[in-house]
């Protein structure tokens, strides 16, 4: 079943022109990258720069769409959608560390303590830093709203 988008066209035009400009310095980002890969230089500085590439993108597009008031397309602006992702998303990095330690070490019990452990310290990061966002975007939207609409002359 397909979702309905819950913005309005102005919204999606600003969401949509905040994609292209991330879309744009992914691309330039990943050209320097990528030509600093033909210098003389240690890969670690490579995997940093794509680390830091990925990571200023990602703060780029939440920063900017908080601005812009914008939550998401799809999912509703509520602290139940901010559970649910943020379980989520300690669920997949716990499995990904489990596998990695079990491969490193052959010890299951180990790696899958390890993944437990770190499950609801990833989970209560995610969480609080969304639900900031959740509160952002709730109260920049208010301001939006709020503002008169500019009358065309």
């Amino acid at each position: 079943m397909k979702k309905k988008n819950k913005l309005d066209e102005l919204q999606e035009r600003k969401l949509l022109e905040i994609e292209s400009r991330g879309f744009w310095i992914a691309f330039w980002g990943l050209f320097v990258i990528v030509c600093l890969q033909f210098l003389p230089i240690s890969d670690t500085y490579t995997n940093i720069a794509t680390w830091l590439l990925f990571m200023g993108i990602a703060t780029y597009t939440a920063v900017a769409s908080v601005h812009a008031g914008i939550w998401d397309r799809k999912m509703e602006m509520n602290v139940g959608t901010c559970i649910v992702v943020s379980l989520v998303s300690s669920i997949v990095p716990a499995i990904i560390m489990v596998a990695i330690l079990f491969a490193r070490s052959h010890k299951i019990l180990g790696s899958i303590g390890c993944g437990i452990i770190s499950m609801p310290f990833s989970f209560a990061l995610i969480l609080a830093v969304m639900l900031i966002g959740l509160h952002a975007t709730k109260k920049r939207r208010a301001e939006l709203d709020a503002e008169p609409e500019e009358e065309a002359e």
